[in-house]
């Protein structure tokens, strides 16, 4: 992209920091965090902050991770930014209370976003303290779920599913296949195409 004089944008320095999150990339993250503003002239924001953290916190980094938020005073971090070190904080024990701090600033941001209480919940969880999990049930708080819905089509006909409701008139056969498919991958196998 240099080579052919091509500068960075503020999106492609997003999918630079999120793809290096899963090999552990992560003194190739903070490079590309500070040069991009240095070297390219591109102004952090929150979503690149959001990056970074799920990146750290990914690899382990959860006090680096945490740092980076407090020092970066010029980016409001928003949901997705707590979101990350929220679910850095549930992958390595240790940091409750920092989750407890942390799901409060989300949810201040986000009340009803179920994301936070569901991982607090897990966290609580692997830890036992279930006082906790039952107190921290958002049902109490009017946060619902939204239920998932899927369509295929099949031959011409549109079917709907609804996760958790088994309305289909052909659900019996459906999870019989689903079963088999299963068990026995490579008896379902079948050629398809991805033609719209």
């Amino acid at each position: 992209m240099l080579k052919d004089g091509t500068r960075p944008s503020s999106t492609t320095f997003v999918a630079v920091l999120s793809a290096g999150a899963h090999p552990g990339w992560i003194e190739e993250g903070r490079v590309f965090f500070d040069e991009m503003s240095k070297s390219y002239g591109v102004t952090p924001r929150a979503e690149h902050l959001s990056c970074m953290v799920h990146l750290l916190g990914r690899a382990g980094h959860v006090p680096e991770a945490c740092d980076l938020v407090r020092a970066a005073s010029h980016i409001e971090p928003d949901a997705a930014t707590w979101g990350a070190l929220l679910s850095s904080c549930k992958r390595r024990h240790g940091y409750a209370e920092l989750a407890d701090v942390v799901a409060g600033k989300m949810l201040e941001l986000d009340p009803c976003h179920r994301g936070a209480y569901v991982q607090l919940s897990s966290m609580y969880a692997s830890e036992n303290r279930w006082r906790e999990v039952v107190e921290g049930d958002p049902k109490g708080r009017g946060v619902r779920n939204r239920p998932g819905w899927s369509w295929v089509e099949l031959d011409g006909t549109l079917h709907e599913f609804l996760a958790g409701v088994n309305w289909h008139p052909s659900m019996r056969e459906i999870y019989g296949a689903l079963t088999t498919c299963s068990r026995s991958p490579h008896t379902c196998m079948y050629p398809f195409s991805m033609q719209p």
